[in-house]
């Protein structure tokens, strides 16, 4: 997958036309024409860590696609609880087609850049382009999958499944070039938070992890997967080739 060129990276909030480089976006569209056309339509913006994409029962005219970056998926009660429900990465469309207001709020846990294009143009594209349409509802296939996954690991699975899980997709998503090296996107109050634990349960699971020689932290947030297949056994399930991918195909 080609992302934006990181000297945009030091560019403003969004660039002007004159200024954006043209960004091939396989995982939506192999013809190059309709990536021509996205990439005419589409500014590319760039969210601080902390900055709110989305915000709850607002009306939304565009709809983002992470080039570079992690956010989250979030609701709250009434009463102020807060729960994220999920992480939010490079290929992820932030939006929803075919209504203007969302019911989830949508924030940058580091700094994001990502393609603004508005919805109406968006499902334009997707009227005149077979290949796309199937590309997007491949997409949202793919996120029910995880949804139901999340449900399994929130409701049977014990926290070092959970914990094993999550570095596993952490993995299957990675953008280094050592995809077994992984950042954590969350600190481990977050990641509690995500996973239903407790902070020193997370600290004492990765503790776990590190002494059977399964991963080795580098710092607070690097994490180095040594044994993928311990991993992958200690996650509670196998995992099919065919899910070793996260990005749209």
């Amino acid at each position: 997958m080609t992302y934006i060129q990181s000297s945009a990276a030091e560019s403003p909030r969004a660039l002007r036309r004159d200024e954006q480089r043209f960004v091939p976006l396989p995982f939506l569209t192999s013809c190059e024409h309709t990536q021509r056309r996205l990439n005419k339509e589409m500014s590319i913006r760039h969210f601080e860590a902390g900055e709110t994409l989305q915000v709850r029962g607002c009306c939304h005219h565009r709809i983002h696609i992470i080039l570079q970056g992690t956010a989250t998926l979030s609701t709250s009660l009434p009463d102020g609880r807060t729960q994220i429900l999920r992480l939010l990465m490079p290929s992820d469309l932030i939006g929803r087609l075919g209504s203007e207001t969302t019911r989830y709020d949508v924030t940058a846990i580091s700094d994001v850049m990502a393609g603004s294009i508005s919805r109406h143009e968006f499902e334009s594209l997707l009227r005149i382009s077979p290949e796309m349409t199937r590309r997007v509802l491949h997409s949202t296939l793919r996120e029910l999958d995880e949804a139901r996954d999340w449900l399994l690991l929130l409701g049977r699975k014990t926290a070092i499944e959970k914990l094993a899980s999550f570095l596993l997709t952490l993995q299957r998503r990675s953008q280094n070039l050592r995809p077994n090296l992984v950042r954590l996107p969350l600190c481990q109050f977050e990641l509690a938070d995500l996973l239903g634990l407790t902070h020193e349960t997370i600290s004492r699971q990765l503790a776990n992890l590190r002494d059977q020689g399964v991963i080795e932290c580098h710092g607070p947030r690097q994490i180095e997967i040594l044994d993928i297949d311990s991993l992958v056994d200690m996650s509670g399930g196998e995992i099919d080739e065919c899910d070793i991918s996260y990005v749209m195909q």
